[in-house]
């Protein structure tokens, strides 16, 4: 009992993103559950791979094997360490080993070379880095988000540095596992380079033999029964307290979707869209696409659905004109006023000065992966067209990169 409440604890602080890969139902169903058909297989394989049963019941596991492959990191990462291991043990391939895995790997040949896929590659940008530096760069990067994984190997060589487990015995013991583990890791950081929810897969396994570990341990040292019962103790408040921090950010969104419902109502279907920000790991920030507003359109009986950018319904209110979203300006008329808000760099100019073409220079820093990692950029941009003009000013907006940060805008000149 105290080892799968530690492994669920273990594996909920360690999970990558969990509002993705626990509550999202597309995540879950992608990650959380292809990883329980992947390791559906690995325990019948280690269990059955070594017997002899008749040719009907193999065939049932040779379809069995292949409909459980699942996702490609999960598929890949057991086909390759399934494939190492027999290149080192190949007199042990027979019985049911082989119709076994023959019938994993065409599941995961079907999984990996899915029509669906190379639409998809085309557009990732994890993909779409140039060269082996940019493959060097995200590998290096993925590092940083594997938890359960180095916490397991933590525990494995200060285990094996005071005595307690043989790191000969412990890979003999577990050496499928340990090659899943090691091809997952190959496979994201290098192959794939999926969104970070794919590390489920690669979290859990670390996990199992996280918790192998700590059994070995258990075994040699009676004393780990009870640092592991004051451990899951402790998780365990730190499960409910994560739990219980979770409640004023879903009550914001649920203001937030509330407010948007009475919007649309009022507005007959004119809404201003914007991503409303979560900043806890459990919570699913709610974003407003195409499919969200027409299911709200279904739901609520309205006959359309006008999406208008938030900071264009703050100018046209008069709200944006406010010392809140000033961007830290230089060498600017003093009647010219540069904003910002999300993305957007919105700029009034005063009727009173002429110009054909309007330009200005901005500074800014973009931030990376991590946020302490950021490059400067300088750009000039011609505005020829306002967006909206009035009778005293005309507004120009300039939609920048995802990556900005208000804060950084702080240079900015106009001619």
């Amino acid at each position: 009992m105290a080892f799968a409440a530690m492994a669920a604890l273990i594996l909920w602080f360690c999970a990558p993103i969990p509002c993705e890969t626990f509550f999202w139902i597309a995540g879950s169903t992608m990650y959380l559950w292809n990883t329980v058909l992947n390791l559906i297989f690995l325990y019948y394989f280690l269990k059955y791979k070594d017997q002899d049963f008749a040719i009907p019941t193999k065939l049932c596991l040779f379809f069995l094997s292949m409909l459980l492959a699942g996702n490609e990191i999960g598929a890949a990462s057991i086909s390759g360490a399934i494939a190492v291991y027999y290149l080192f043990h190949i007199k042990e391939l027979r019985g049911n080993a082989p119709w076994m895995v023959i019938g994993f790997f065409i599941g995961t040949a079907i999984s990996l070379f899915a029509p669906g896929n190379f639409v998809r590659l085309a557009t990732s940008p994890q993909i779409a880095q140039p060269g082996i530096m940019g493959v060097v760069k995200f590998a290096i990067l993925s590092l940083l988000k594997f938890r359960a994984t180095w916490l397991f190997a933590i525990v494995l060589f200060t285990a094996s540095i005071r005595g307690k487990i043989s790191l000969k015995q412990f890979a003999a013991t577990n050496q499928i596992l340990l090659y899943c583990l090691m091809w997952s890791i190959v496979a994201f950081s290098i192959i794939f380079r999926p969104p970070t929810r794919a590390l489920f897969f690669t979290e859990t396994i670390a996990t199992i033999l996280l918790l192998r570990t700590l059994g070995a341990l258990v075994s040699s040292d009676t004393k780990m029964c009870a640092y592991m019962t004051i451990t899951t103790a402790v998780l365990l408040v730190m499960f409910s307290i994560d739990c219980i921090s979770m409640f004023p950010e879903l009550k914001k969104q649920y203001d937030t979707h509330s407010a948007l419902i009475q919007e649309l109502k009022a507005n007959d279907g004119d809404v201003c869209m914007d991503y409303v920000p979560s900043y806890h790991r459990m919570v699913c920030g709610i974003v407003f696409d195409t499919w969200t507003y027409e299911k709200m359109c279904e739901k609520y009986g309205v006959s359309k659905i006008n999406k208008i950018p938030k900071w264009q319904c703050l100018i046209e209110s008069g709200e944006m004109f406010t010392d809140k979203y000033k961007v830290d300006c230089e060498n600017l008329p003093k009647e010219i006023k540069v904003y910002n808000y999300l993305e957007t760099i919105v700029i009034s100019i005063p009727n009173s000065i002429k110009a054909d073409n309007v330009t200005f220079s901005y500074r800014q820093a973009i931030y990376k992966k991590l946020p302490f990692i950021k490059t400067r950029k300088e750009a000039t941009i011609a505005l020829t067209e306002p967006y909206s003009s009035t009778n005293h000013h005309r507004v120009y907006a300039v939609t920048l990169g995802k990556r900005v940060r208000p804060a950084e805008i702080n240079y900015v000149t106009f001619r």
